[in-house]
Parts: structure tokens; sequence; C-alpha cells
């Protein structure tokens, strides 16, 4: 394809352009191919936990956590441009104006690599603060081979998480392009090639430091293929240092800094909560803690994966101008995130302490403290649709900045109810409770529902009252369940989660499922009834000559 050189600046000739490349994905397959994932995150995040505590003890996997925690502030200097070029990528193309895709890519380019240097020097400084933090109002002070050991892992996962700065621009690509699977593809197989090196190491006694080397590998290798892939797809990305103007620049950061606020209430919300924890309570308590938080953050985690793939969809109708679209994009995104978010919530709301000394142990149960966080988060875990739409929208920066007061709120809730009302990890918890019932919850469906003008009484009768209604079964089983066999855990899970999604899983594929996805889960089972008719087929003819 010849480029256009005029000014020294390489865009590609759209002379010659006719129709954009096809594609997009169904939202459908789409949040499947994000789910696909999150599988290999479930299963690190089960796993790993387990084996430090049963190999190291649950001091060093407290220290675990709180590298994270430390570590993840780093993350707050991609500055939102991931989801900028997400939705840049898919407003230019669907234009058809390359100038504009490439004056984006260059801008996002330049600012992570930026963003790269000031995340180096962060890592130093808070692997110079990690004795002092780490030796605060604690009761048991740590030993000198746990403070070394913490140091270095601040060090390694705070460089990966550097060097997962510049590289997400590349993700955002591909996200643009609603190439949802392929991102998924490379993901699933460099964190399953990690997440098996990293329990080799700990087999071999290897240690924590060479967990998180094997983490940072993996990302560094990540990110090469995610460029790989966006070039290949996107093949008239092209950079240029002219490109990196003024106004480019703030276009992106004008659009990824409401984002960016998202990030730093996240971080507000779990890892400064954390970080009280650990300086108040101590890192054996924030191990059990954290696996709290974990069991949260997993549902969280797989509601914004279901979030993500509305943004392109919604920025693409507000390019065509088409509101009526994005009002039922809105009401069915958040249905749907009800219907999805309900059992999870249900479950470990009145099952989760069974679900914790399965996984953990007893020693880590805290049946009240999983039970406010998801409460807490269930409006939360249903608007990441909404919420992701705003930002399709660009309209998200008033939610972002009610998510901000609320993490705000939290940190000063967080430090009146664990060291002032000795409130513990309950008093925690209920501060994040709180906050994201707020800010991540009823500010987004509150937001969206002024903007594209629908009266929010109507709203919450279309989006809330029948998952409520669909999941009652689920919940009612599990409560009696949790009073018939409450030192049982097996029993409790076994029949609880058998019984209910019995009456659950009919109800959801004749009310929640839509036609082509009932019509799409027979073919599959169709064409796998007859592949094995096939096979069978072929092994009785095999046998009889």
């Amino acid at each position: 394809m010849d480029t256009n050189k005029d000014d020294g600046i390489c865009v590609p000739d759209m002379s010659e352009r006719t129709e954009p490349q096809s594609t997009k994905n169904s939202l459908a397959l789409a949040v499947a191919a994000n789910w696909t994932s999150h599988v290999v995150f479930l299963v690190s995040g089960f796993l790993l936990p387990r084996m430090i505590d049963r190999t190291l003890g649950r001091d060093a996997l407290g220290v675990w956590d709180f590298a994270w925690s430390l570590a993840a502030y780093t993350s707050l200097l991609a500055l939102g441009v991931s989801s900028a070029i997400s939705r840049f990528v898919s407003r230019y193309r669907q234009m058809r104006d390359d100038e504009g895709l490439c004056r984006t890519y260059s801008a996002s380019l330049a600012l992570l690599w930026a963003s790269f240097a000031l995340g180096c020097a962060a890592v130093a400084i808070f692997v110079s603060w990690t004795p002092w933090f780490l030796e605060g109002s604690s009761e048991r002070p740590l030993t000198p081979e746990l403070l070394t050991l913490a140091r270095n892992m601040v060090a390694l996962l705070g460089l990966a998480a550097a060097i997962q700065l510049p590289v997400t621009v590349y993700s955002g690509v591909l996200s643009g392009c609603q190439r949802f699977d392929l991102r998924t593809g490379i993901r699933v197989g460099c964190s399953g090639v990690a997440l098996a090196l990293m329990i080799a190491a700990l087999l071999a006694g290897a240690g924590l430091e060479w967990v998180a080397l094997t983490y940072l590998v993996s990302e560094l290798a990540m990110g090469v293929l995610n460029w790989a892939a966006a070039k290949r797809l996107c093949p008239e990305l092209c950079f240029h240092a002219r490109l990196v103007t003024r106004a480019a620049l703030w276009e992106v950061l004008g659009f990824g800094g409401k984002t960016v606020l998202q990030s730093v209430s996240r971080m507000g919300l779990y890892q400064t909560s954390g970080l009280i924890v650990t300086y108040f309570l101590g890192p054996a308590w924030l191990a059990v803690y954290s696996r709290q938080r974990a069991l949260t953050q997993f549902v969280y985690k797989m509601m914004s994966i279901y979030g993500n793939v509305f943004t392109p969809e919604a920025s693409a109708l507000e390019a065509a101008g088409d509101r009526e679209g994005l009002r039922a994009l809105v009401v069915k995104s958040s249905r749907f995130g009800f219907a999805i978010a309900l059992p999870f919530v249900v479950t470990f709301s009145l099952g989760g302490g069974a679900v914790l000394r399965l996984w953990m142990g007893a020693d880590y149960q805290s049946q009240a403290v999983l039970a406010i966080l998801m409460l807490g988060h269930l409006m939360t875990f249903a608007q990441r649709g909404t919420f992701n739409i705003l930002i399709g929208m660009n309209r998200h920066g008033t939610s972002s900045l009610w998510e901000l007061a609320s993490s705000a709120g939290s940190i000063g809730l967080g430090l009146l109810f664990v060291p002032v009302l000795n409130g513990g990890l309950v008093g925690a918890a209920l501060a994040v409770g709180l906050a994201v019932l707020v800010g991540g919850g009823l500010a987004p469906a509150w937001i969206a529902c002024r903007v594209l003008e629908i009266p929010f009484a109507r709203y919450l009768r279309e989006v809330l009252p029948q998952p409520v209604l669909y999941v009652t079964p689920l919940g009612a089983v599990l409560a009696v369940c949790a009073v018939m066999f409450p030192d049982r855990p097996y029993m409790q899970l076994g029949v609880g989660l058998g019984l209910g999604g019995a009456v659950t899983v009919p109800i959801y594929w004749r009310h929640v499922l839509t036609d082509s996805l009932r019509e799409r889960f027979r073919g599959r089972i169709r064409r796998y009834a007859g592949l094995v008719g096939f096979r069978q087929s072929v092994g009785k003819s095999t046998g009889a000559t």
C-alpha cells in the first residue's frame, strides 16, 4: 500500500482504500472470548496463593500481596491510554480516517514511553519505602529475611507493571478492531505458560523471586505478541514524531484522563485498603483480607471483561448518531449484567465461607467480610457495561469523578473503622463496600440515564426485578444448606449448588438467553453429537473389518 509522505508524515493513501477491513465479532462472541482469558487468571488466582501458603507460609503470602498492592500503583501511569486508543481506533476506522488513526497511535505511544520512565523511578521509591511500611503499627515485626524478600518482590513486580505501560497500546488497538478473540488467545497462551513455570518454581523450592521474574518475562512476551498482531491486523498504523502534536496529546489525555480517574479510584478502594490493613494489622492479616478481596475481584474482573466489549459498539453508535440504539444498549447491558453477577454474589455471600475453607483452609475464612464486599459490589458489577458505554460516548468523566470522590471517602472510612473503632477486617470491608456502591454502581447508572434521557425509575424496573426473581431459588437453597451443613463445606456447596443450579439453569435458559444464543448452543450440541456418532460408526466399521 502506497503512503503519502508529504512533510515527512507517514499516512496511508486513502484513495486506495475501499472498505475498512471487517474484523468485528458479535458482542456475545466477544464476551465469550474475553471470558476465556479469565479462566487462566481464575486458575492462577486459586493455585498460586494456596501453594505459596503451603510452601512458604502465611507471612510470605502477605508479602506477595503487599508487593502487588504497591506495584499496582505504577499502572496509574497508563493514563487511560488503552481505553482511549480502543475508542479512537474503532471511531477512526469507522470513519476511514487513517490520518487521525496514526496521529492517535503516535501520541499514545509517546505518552506511554514517558510513563515507562516515570514508572521505573516510582518503583525505586517504593523499594526504598518498603521496610518502613512493613514495620508500621503491626504487632509482630517481620524478620530481616522477609523484609529483603519484600523489597525484591516490589522491585520485580513493579518493573513488570512498568513494562506493561508502553505495550498496552497494542492491546488497545486489538480491542478497537474488536478482535477480542485474538487478544484473548495471546493472553491465555502467555499466562498459561507463565502459570506452569511459576508452579514449577515453587515446587522446586526456587522462592518467590523466581515466581515474580517469570511473571515479568511473560508480560514482556505478551507485549511483543500484541505488537505483532496489531501491526498485522491494522497495517495503516504508523508512528512518526511529527504526528505527536499538542492537539493529539490532549485528545488522548482528555479522553484517557477521565478513565484514569477510575483507576485512581480502584487503587483507593482496593490497594490502599490493603495497605491500611498491612500497616495496622500486619501482612499476615493482609493475606486473609486479600483472599476475600480476591473472590470479589474475580467477579469484578469477569464483569469488566463483559463490559469492555460495549465500548467500541457504543462508539460506533455514537458516531452514527443512533441515540435509540444507545438507549437499548444501556438497558440490555445492565439487565444481562445483573443476570450474570447475581448468581456469583448470592453464592459467595451465602457459601463463600465454605469456598474459602476448601481453597485456603479455615484460617482464611471470613464470611462476614466476603458478604459485605460482595453485596457492596453488586450494583458495580452490573454497571460495567453501562460505564463502558459512557466511555464509548466520551461521557464518562462525571462518573469517574464520582468514583474518585467515593474512593477518597473509602480511605477516610478505612482509617476510622480499622485503627480507631477497632473494626479489623470487617471495618476495612465496610469502608470499601459503601464507597463502591455509590461511586461504581449508582453513579454510572444515573449519569447514563440522564445523558440518554431514560427515566431512572423506568430503567430500574426494566433491569433489576427479573434477574432478582431468577436467582431467588438459588439463594434459598444455599441459605438452607448453610444452616444444615455449617461444618461440612463439601456438602454445603455440593448440595446447594447442585439443587440450586438444577432450578436456576432452566430458568436462565428460558428467560435470560436470547433466541440466537440458544440456537447457537443447540447448534454446537448437534455438531458435537454428530461428531461423536461419526467417530463411533467409524470405530465399529474398523472393528468389523
